[in-house]
């Protein structure tokens, strides 16, 4: 998945996260909504928390694509 396709409305997400110390480095979501421009925001409903919060594509993997 690394850099294959473009995330998608729907995929599994995680934060990535090189250091281990951020606060979302556990946290899984999905991708709700995608604002387009420079930055690629991606919009994740966070399953740990039920929090809805804009991240750039660029701090996210894909854990499993929306089939």
């Amino acid at each position: 998945l690394r850099g294959e396709r473009s995330m998608k409305v729907g995929d599994l997400v995680k934060y990535k996260d090189l250091s281990g110390q951020h606060m979302f480095a556990e946290y899984r979501g999905v991708i709700i909504r995608q604002i387009p421009g420079t930055n690629n925001t991606q919009v994740v409903l966070w399953a740990n928390n039920n929090l809805k919060q804009s991240h750039n594509a660029k701090n996210l993997e894909v854990i499993k694509e929306k089939e």
